[in-house]
């Protein structure tokens, strides 16, 4: 299980990952905007960067962001919207997320076959993935 991001009094603490081997500080002045009701609960630095946060942190973050004037920001779930067809949910045109009608079979056939294969993976372990290619 991967460690989750911290919110500190002045700063975050993202923990490290796979391309950022050493935990890094995030002072508030380089916080851009969050999106304490995304799912996972979202920060966006100044350089671009999103920050993930655990969904029991939804509180504290709006709280964080209220202290330091972060500004909250709804992004729309674009690859909520890209993936639907994978999942066993359906939404209708007003919950796209801003791509336009043409774009979004050319960007799900890019995508298809690695969703495909994740999401066989998430529903039946890696084990029979592994051997029912």
């Amino acid at each position: 299980m991967r460690p989750d991001a911290v919110l500190a009094a002045d700063h975050l603490r993202v923990p490290r990952t796979g391309s950022s081997p050493e935990e890094r500080v995030v002072p508030v002045r380089a916080v851009r905007d969050a999106d304490p009701d995304a799912t996972p609960p979202e920060v966006r630095t100044v350089e671009g960067e999103t920050v993930f946060f655990p969904a029991g942190q939804r509180a504290e973050l709006r709280a964080f962001c209220a202290r330091h004037g972060i500004a909250l920001l709804r992004r729309a779930d674009v690859w909520g919207d890209l993936l639907e067809p994978f999942l066993d949910t359906e939404f209708t045109a007003e919950h796209r997320a801003g791509l336009e009608p043409g774009e979004v079979p050319a960007v799900r056939d890019r995508v298809a076959p690695d969703a495909r294969a994740a999401f066989r993976a998430w529903a039946t372990g890696i084990a029979d993935l592994a051997s029912n290619p």
